[in-house]
């Protein structure tokens, strides 16, 4: 039989410190969560899966968002340079007919 594992989560975000603790839940009942809202119409999961990520916003990793800005600043410095863009299916199709 699987034990369910009590969570605590903590850290840091702008010099607050924040700690959540997690209710102790096995990977069967998660999977029976998971399969119920996958029963559900389509207007539901969205407002589940939208709150959700609402609640994975209160503690953004800084080096993650750190990067994304970095990685936005290059793309607009290359598109500003003359980079020529691949449109998607372009690049779908050239990974497929190399079987990737």
């Amino acid at each position: 039989m699987e034990t369910p594992v009590a969570v605590t989560v903590s850290g840091d975000y702008n010099g607050r410190s924040w700690r959540r603790e997690c209710p102790a839940m096995s990977h069967a009942e998660i999977d029976t969560i998971l399969d119920q809202a996958l029963q559900m119409p389509e207007e539901e999961r969205a407002e589940i899966a939208q709150k959700l990520l609402a609640s994975l916003e209160e503690s953004p990793d800084i080096d993650v968002e750190e990067a994304w800005q970095e990685e936005v600043a290059r793309r607009i410095r290359d598109l500003e340079s003359g980079v020529v863009c691949i449109p998607w299916e372009e690049v779908r199709r050239r990974l497929q007919s190399k079987g990737l």
